[in-house]
């Protein structure tokens, strides 16, 4: 469960901007507007026994009312859950930091730093075996046309 978890935190933590935060507010604003639309037309139609129609009208006329509370409250909700994500990734990677599955950006340098260094040494080895066979090529080729 917990890699499930790990790759959609690191997904959240790398991805996460203003934008999805909008847009989460957006689809919980939503959410609670229509859920609250829903509950005014069924109080109408079961409690006040008015017809579906007039429910709704109803409903619909008091929407401003309570979409402002609505949008408060998806703005808060978005905070809460952004921010429970925030620890829980940060949970998540001081856990893997202590289980030595993730380095800190320390470690990651002098890890990159060897890194960089075994690949400039593999580069200038493969350099010099290439001049090593282009000169016993060209000592083969003059040794073969003075025969």
């Amino acid at each position: 469960m917990d890699t499930a978890f790990a790759s959609i935190i690191e997904n959240l933590r790398r991805y996460t901007a203003f934008r999805a935060w909008f847009a989460e507010v957006l689809i919980l604003f939503a959410v609670l507007t229509l859920a609250r639309l829903a509950a005014q037309v069924w109080n109408g139609v079961v409690l006040d026994d008015a017809t579906v129609w007039a429910a709704w009208w109803a409903a619909f006329d008091g929407a401003g009312s309570f979409a402002d509370d609505a949008l408060a409250l998806s703005v808060s909700l978005t905070a809460l859950i952004e921010g429970g994500v925030m620890f829980l990734a940060k949970k998540r990677i001081a856990i893997a930091r202590e289980d030595g599955h993730e380095e800190g950006r320390a470690e990651g340098r002098a890890g990159r730093a060897a890194l960089a260094a075994q690949i400039s040494a593999l580069t200038a080895d493969n350099e010099r075996m290439q001049e090593e066979i282009t000169r016993l090529r060209n000592g083969r080729s003059a040794a073969g046309t003075s025969d």
